[in-house]
């Protein structure tokens, strides 16, 4: 193994199950006993947890999803496939105690250790629950359903605790925000420099205004810095949430109806759940099914863990060929196909929180495969409710540094197969939705990756502290596996400063490079990123693991952060 690299001990250790399901936007209290279960107490171990799965059929190359807009030219085999919300949860507190039992020294609150708080002893009126040291975000409309003045609550919407050293984080192994955006009532700190020239990748830790972060509790603010400088010279921003989003979720079908600028839009998702699920079930947002040929659902282990399978027609919202679709119709054509992508998956959820019972708001997944890799990276980065992506061989565009991707010269030029990285214009000529107008046209950034403040593992450290799982592919030089390895190694110096290194897991050491292939190798870490962040199971056991190569080869598949940062990681109070 390499300097970075980390052989993964894949314990079984059970966390006692919670119920996942927050009733964010109708009032009622959070059950946190294991699904099906009554009690807290730890569920036993399943049996082979490190088992090996089938490798799977041969990639289909064949659209999975209608009204596909472009296929892949290097490499990449093209498989394309009711009530209104708000971005704040509402909790109800019983005032009174009862008259008989121990009253309550605490707060009475319908949920607790959602928000971070400890269950006490005492007794609570209207079946709340006493609890101690709770921070409850405050709503978001006039009145509560107890009928208190809303404006009277002094919690702020930024600072929901409980579960580790990130304010947003939910207690009980639950990584995932309670709102889209945690971030948004953050002020920059700064403007993005005009001047930058670093063919080093840019310091995750340093502020807009030049000044580095000091204090884990600096992260959330700092992370709206980091999306805006992937927005601003990669992507485009994503939308601020809508006016309003309805929908239902019922006999398989997710529909959705949103109002925003004046107009109203629909699509539609399906979902389906294994025979073994617990509703409310964890699902994974599968992209053009989920990859090609073996790689569909990761070699049957989400069927085998209960966790279902959500898709939708992303081309139907943002093709990319043209950019038309539903996205264009309230937001104009002026973004990245994978913004809108990430806008409807994040008005998916909208729907899923507001329709208890079947799926888990808490238990939501994104994976996909080659093109459709980098799509699930970046729809997963945008919404903090995602726990848990899995991008599959997803190249330039997804993990892989952009620098690097442009400067193979520097380190990676004729390695593998003697296949150079795709470039960041190769990537804009293929297709327009993986980058924006900024990448593609206007700064013209795909010819000058190094006058960019910001590279892929911004995108990375967006997703701190949630799970992620890198699926890479070391043979295939066209997929740029050193600036992939490189770029995970930088995002894990973020989730090693906040205190979450086990929740990244990087892996690339299949024992068959065909491309977009389950290999029967990622199965350990598989099962185990499924089971910290989707059923909730397992503590998260992440980290880097690459093939043990003979050092000459390994030099044309992996890279040392070291090579290609001038920043090193600062101890966060």
């Amino acid at each position: 193994m390499r300097g970075s690299t980390e052989v993964l001990n894949m314990d079984s250790k059970k966390l006692s199950k919670v119920c996942s399901l927050l009733m964010l936007h109708v009032g009622l209290s959070a059950c946190f006993a294991p699904k099906g279960e009554e009690s807290t107490s730890s569920a036993e171990d399943d049996e082979g947890s490190d088992g090996e799965v089938d490798e799977g059929g041969e990639d289909d190359e064949d659209g999975s999803a209608d009204d596909s807009g472009s296929s892949d030219s290097n490499d990449e085999s093209d498989s394309s496939t009711t009530s209104s919300t708000t971005d704040d949860p509402s909790t109800t507190a019983g005032d009174e105690d009862e008259d008989e039992g121990d009253a309550c020294e605490h707060e009475c609150l319908e949920e607790c250790t959602a928000w971070g708080g400890e269950v006490m002893d005492g007794t609570c009126s209207g079946g709340a629950t006493c609890c101690a040291g709770a921070t409850v975000p405050s709503e978001t409309s006039d009145s509560d359903e107890s009928g208190n003045d809303a404006d009277s609550d002094t919690s702020s919407d930024t600072n929901v605790s409980g579960g580790g050293d990130i304010d947003w984080i939910h207690g009980d192994g639950n990584f995932t925000s309670p709102r889209e955006d945690m971030a948004a009532e953050c002020e920059l700190s700064g403007e993005l420099p005009s001047n930058y020239d670093n063919d080093k990748l840019p310091d995750p830790f340093l502020k807009l205004d030049g000044t580095r972060i000091s204090a884990k509790s600096e992260f959330l603010c700092l992370r709206k810095e980091l999306e805006t400088a992937v927005g601003m010279t990669a992507h485009s921003m994503k939308p601020a949430p809508p006016e309003s989003v309805s929908g239902s979720v019922s006999g398989g079908m997710i529909q959705v109806s949103v109002t925003d600028n004046g107009q109203t839009v629909s699509f539609s998702a399906s979902y389906s759940l294994p025979g073994n699920a617990q509703r409310p079930a964890p699902a994974v947002i599968a992209i053009g099914g989920g990859g090609f040929g073996g790689g569909a659902l990761l070699g049957g282990i989400l069927n085998e863990e209960g966790v279902g399978t959500i898709t939708f027609n992303e081309q139907s919202i943002c093709a990319e060929g043209s950019g038309g679709g539903t996205f264009s119709t309230l937001y104009g054509n002026s973004h990245s196909c994978q913004v809108a992508w990430s806008w409807a998956v994040s008005r998916i959820i909208d729907v899923i929180e507001q329709n208890p019972g079947e799926l888990d708001p808490f238990g939501i997944g994104m994976t996909g495969c080659s093109r459709l890799g980098k799509v699930a990276w970046s729809m997963g980065a945008w919404d903090q409710r995602v726990a848990l992506t899995i991008p599959h061989d997803p190249g330039t565009g997804g993990i892989a540094s952009w620098r690097i991707a442009n400067n193979p010269g520097n380190c990676c030029n004729g390695d593998n197969n003697n296949e150079a990285p795709q470039s960041l214009g190769s990537c804009c000529s293929e297709a327009r939705g993986w980058f924006g107008p900024e990448m593609c046209g206007g700064a013209n950034y795909q010819n000058n990756p190094n006058s960019m403040p910001a590279d892929s593992h911004f995108m990375g450290a967006m997703y701190a502290p949630r799970g992620m799982l890198i699926l890479d592919n070391p043979f295939i030089g066209h997929l740029n596996p050193i600036g992939g390895h490189v770029a995970a190694q930088a995002t894990l110096e973020v989730y090693k400063a906040l205190g979450f290194e086990k929740n990244l897991y990087y892996f690339s050491a299949p024992g068959d490079g065909q491309h977009c292939l389950f290999n029967p190798e990622a199965a350990p870490m598989t099962r185990s990123a499924v089971r910290a962040f989707l059923t909730r199971t397992e503590e998260p056991n992440g980290g880097i693991l690459i093939h043990e190569f003979e050092p000459d080869r390994a030099a044309k598949m992996y890279g040392e952060l070291a090579d290609w940062a001038d920043w090193t990681a600062p101890t966060l109070e």
